[in-house]
């Protein structure tokens, strides 16, 4: 075997470890998915699954990592149409000790409004927490206003929100490139005119975007770290590019505690901060507002009330448009201290 055919067959034989890694960690979430009532399918029972990477393309921020996309296909028991899922995956390269694998984002083609695991749940807890405002529900933004991304993913979030509100603008942030050329030549980004992509670090990148969000979502992953990005640093200048009564959702990996909050708590103020655990998960979504809109206190959520929140959620008729219904409690410890929420 020459060297040139060595090189070939080695490539060959890595390539078909990224396949069965991430066929593996595919396999394993899947019974995890929450989405099947809404693909018509409310009690599957899965006959075969397949799992093939469309891409795997080599990182330029992350140097030490692919970016994967891959397709997973379900034939389902009395379905006579397979369900097909895309999936987005970081995966260390040959040599590289790390994790590698886990799935970063799940797509239903096609159905931006179906969501899963994370993405579902920060937008349904954002909705069931904002309801309560019910004169400035982010779902009832006025055209021009201004929506921000940070981690693009496999652009889940921005998708979704680009489809309920057709008039907003969005800014999206990814610090890898990679990222951004899988979203544009594989998943059809961007949907829509009024979508912008912004490659390089958020907090240098905040800096040169509008001072107005009114809702911003922080999800940004390190595979180096293997964690979401939250530091406080960050949160400051996530907060100095909100609007009053904005609205911060972001997906961190962290225990359901008010120490862990402490970061949050000290940038938005304790009343404003609020918590849940994603169920199965060693993951945290919290949602901060960007202190009262007024300055008589009115829309200062230190005082949410879990009954006022899902009255409001379901005369909005929000519900019908996602299928993200959670029943949260509340933990609704001493004004001010972060709330608690538990599915």
């Amino acid at each position: 075997m020459t060297r040139s055919q060595h090189q070939v067959a080695k490539r060959e034989r890595y390539f078909d470890k990224l396949q069965a890694g991430v066929e593996k960690e595919c396999k394993a979430c899947l019974k995890s998915f929450t989405s099947f009532r809404a693909l018509g399918v409310p009690a599957p029972r899965v006959q075969s699954v397949r799992v093939d990477i469309i891409i795997a393309m080599d990182c330029v921020t992350f140097k030490d990592q692919y970016a994967i996309l891959a397709e997973m296909t379900v034939h389902v028991v009395g379905h006579s149409s397979p369900l097909v899922f895309r999936t987005l995956h970081f995966a260390c390269k040959e040599g590289v000790e790390g994790v590698s694998y886990v799935i970063q984002s799940v797509v239903h083609p096609g159905k931006p409004l179906i969501l899963e695991c994370y993405p579902r749940m920060m937008l349904s807890f954002a909705i069931s927490l904002a309801s309560i405002q019910q004169d400035n529900l982010p779902w009832h933004l006025s055209a021009g206003a201004c929506v921000g991304v940070l981690g693009m993913g496999a652009n889940v979030i921005t998708d979704c929100v680009a489809t309920v509100c057709p008039d907003v603008q969005i800014h999206v942030v990814e610090r890898e490139s990679a990222i951004v050329t899988i979203a544009t030549e594989y998943l059809k980004f961007p949907i829509r005119s009024g979508i912008v992509a912004h490659i390089g670090d958020a907090f240098e990148v905040l800096n040169r975007l509008p001072s107005n969000f009114q809702l911003l979502f922080l999800d940004c992953f390190d595979p180096i770290a293997v964690t979401m990005l939250c530091a406080e640093r960050l949160l400051r200048a996530c907060k100095a590019q909100m609007g009053r009564g904005a609205v911060l959702v972001t997906n961190a990996h962290m225990e359901l505690s008010a120490v862990a909050l402490q970061a949050f708590c000290k940038v938005f103020g304790s009343g404003n901060v609020h918590a849940t655990g994603i169920t199965g998960w060693d993951q945290v979504i919290v949602v901060c507002f960007n202190g009262p809109r007024a300055a008589d206190g009115s829309g200062d959520f230190s005082v949410v009330n879990l009954h006022k929140i899902m009255a409001a959620v379901n005369a909005s008729g929000l519900w019908g448009k996602f299928d993200v219904r959670c029943n949260f409690e509340s933990t609704m410890k001493q004004p001010d201290e972060p709330r608690l929420w538990f599915v």
